[in-house]
């Protein structure tokens, strides 16, 4: 199972639940499918901790406002 699998999967038994997608392999492609699994946020595994955290924190303050 890979993460758009896995996405899918938990959206249906938590559907409010944020999902980001950290990954190795971004292409355009991914995007699409990863916004119809209903991910949130696709951040790169080459962006590191200085791409996944803002990221999160974003996400966070969005759904706090």
């Amino acid at each position: 199972m890979n993460g758009l699998e896995a996405s899918r999967k938990l959206k249906k038994l938590m559907p409010s639940v944020t999902i980001i997608l950290f990954t190795l392999n971004v292409y355009p492609l991914l995007e699409v499918e990863a916004q119809a699994a209903g991910i949130a946020a696709v951040v790169s595994k080459s962006a590191g901790m200085s791409g996944l955290i803002p990221s999160a924190r974003g996400l966070l303050y969005r759904s706090a406002a």
